[in-house]
């Protein structure tokens, strides 16, 4: 069970590693009080396309995770990697319920061939 684990996610590891690297210097680069008064893009303002590129960078390997995952998953069971991505989007697909609309207590009650649940 871990082998299977770790085959799934030790591919996936350099990117995670890398995003929250980047993470880390964008919080540097925005912190309050870390270089004076005010952070540094403030500080020197041709910082901020910087850091704002470091933050998509950055955060693109969290956001698509799901799909790295499933097309991780798929590699390693053997099934179609393409089939994996395009299931690991469909859980990042908008139109779905979201985890905050569930903590809010909101679930949509949704009607399948007449079926109600």
């Amino acid at each position: 069970m871990i082998k299977l684990l770790g085959d799934i996610f030790i591919p996936i590891l350099p990117a995670i590693v890398t995003a929250g690297l980047l993470m880390g210097i964008n919080n540097l680069l925005t912190m309050k009080g870390l270089f004076g008064p005010k952070p540094l893009v403030e500080q020197f303002p041709q910082l901020g396309d910087f850091s704002n590129i470091i933050n998509v960078i950055a955060s693109t390997a969290f956001i698509f995770l799901p799909a790295l995952i499933g097309w991780s998953s798929m590699r390693v069971f053997g099934g179609s990697q393409i089939l994996g991505l395009v299931l690991g989007l469909v859980l990042m697909n908008p139109q779905l319920v979201s985890q905050y609309d569930i903590a809010k207590g909101h679930i949509p009650n949704l009607a399948y061939l007449r079926f109600r649940n």
